[in-house]
């Protein structure tokens, strides 16, 4: 076999590259292996005290019913609550109340998944496309080859259709937030394509 795959770098970062290897075991659905470098680099220290910010369920504000029962357990909680002589300690008793009463009634919004055609049963083809693939690799006969290439057919196969659904499913749903005249919607969801 030759090792037809290399890493390029700057002559000034050269110290940085500590070593360089292919990676026979992993899986990039190609003739070539992968190439795996590591490196070492002062980075400048940073301090990051970002706080992560939930994303409330705004569809759920959109509906009227939701949005009386959020005003209305809001309501209720902040006439249980007494009144404190401190303005922080009074601040932050009605940031809870608030925060207690999002939580109940709109709730967080879901991360939706990029990769909405992604789904279990896809996840199980690729890990026996995989495990072909390493038997392959460890004993390479025809057979396994074979096996091999007929799990990487069914995985593309399997992945285009998913995906083709996926996207057809996509594009209506785009087409009916235009035809309901939903500007910022449709934009929105435009963007992803």
């Amino acid at each position: 076999m030759n090792q037809i795959d290399h890493v390029i770098i700057d002559a000034n970062k050269k110290g940085m590259a500590e070593d360089v290897g292919t990676m026979h075991g992993l899986n990039c659905d190609s003739d070539n292996f992968l190439v795996k470098s590591i490196t070492k680099q002062k980075l400048i220290r940073t301090q990051n005290n970002a706080v992560k910010q939930k994303k409330w369920n705004q569809s759920n504000l959109q509906k009227p019913a939701k949005l009386k029962q959020y005003r209305s357990c809001l309501y209720n909680k902040l006439i249980g609550k007494e009144v404190q002589q401190d303005i922080e300690e009074e601040w932050k008793n009605i940031r809870e109340t608030i925060i207690e009463s999002a939580n109940e009634v709109i709730q967080t919004q879901n991360t939706s998944n990029m990769n909405g055609w992604w789904d279990e049963s896809y996840k199980l083809i690729m890990t026996q496309k995989n495990e072909a693939r390493k038997k392959y690799l460890q004993a390479k006969t025809r057979a396994s080859r074979e096996i091999y290439e007929m799990k990487r057919t069914e995985a593309n196969r399997v992945c285009k259709g998913k995906k083709g659904i996926w996207i057809n499913n996509k594009i209506k749903q785009i087409e009916a937030t235009s035809n309901k005249n939903e500007t910022r919607n449709f934009f929105k969801e435009a963007q992803f394509f």
